[in-house]
């Protein structure tokens, strides 16, 4: 039985490549998976140039290796990014439970009037 090797080239893509996988997910209301396996590229890599454009639009997706600032081998402004989005994100969290406890006391009066 003949092997074949299968191992992962790095590929460099077009921002229009990248910006025609973000649009098929966004705008086409495509499965991910089926964008990535047309593409040729991992799941992964989708969801890093979907971040990116969410984040920076069309400038997300250009090459920016050479012009990185960064500190403790991080792109400081990526990390900033990513404290910033999980702050928003825990901030919808305490809205969405703060609701449910008001409904819950709300709840728990209906009750407690039915007794």
């Amino acid at each position: 039985m003949e092997e074949k090797n299968l191992k992962l080239r790095k590929t460099q893509h077009t921002v229009d490549e990248k910006l025609y996988a973000v649009k098929q997910v966004i705008y086409q209301s495509r499965h991910r998976m089926d964008v990535a396996i047309e593409m040729q590229i991992s799941f992964g890599t989708l969801n890093n140039w979907l971040k990116r454009y969410q984040l920076e639009g069309i400038e997300g997706l250009h090459q920016k290796r050479d012009t990185k600032v960064k500190e403790n081998g991080i792109e400081e402004f990526g990390r900033l990014r990513i404290i910033e989005k999980k702050y928003y994100e825990a901030q919808e969290d305490i809205e969405i439970l703060k609701k449910f406890l008001a409904s819950q006391e709300a709840s728990g009066k209906r009750n407690a009037s039915k007794r």
